[in-house]
């Protein structure tokens, strides 16, 4: 990513965040479903 005055480092921390474990890959598409969901509930 590109900006001015970014924070890189807190930028950085934030993505690596998202990543999955080693352990969580392992789970597979369907230990994945059972992860908690990080977004929060919303209606449409």
């Amino acid at each position: 990513m590109i900006g001015i005055d970014m924070d890189q480092e807190a930028l950085s921390q934030a993505f690596d965040h998202c990543l999955l474990s080693d352990e969580e890959l392992a789970l597979g598409m369907t230990g994945w479903a059972q992860l908690a969901d990080p977004f929060p509930a919303y209606s449409v």
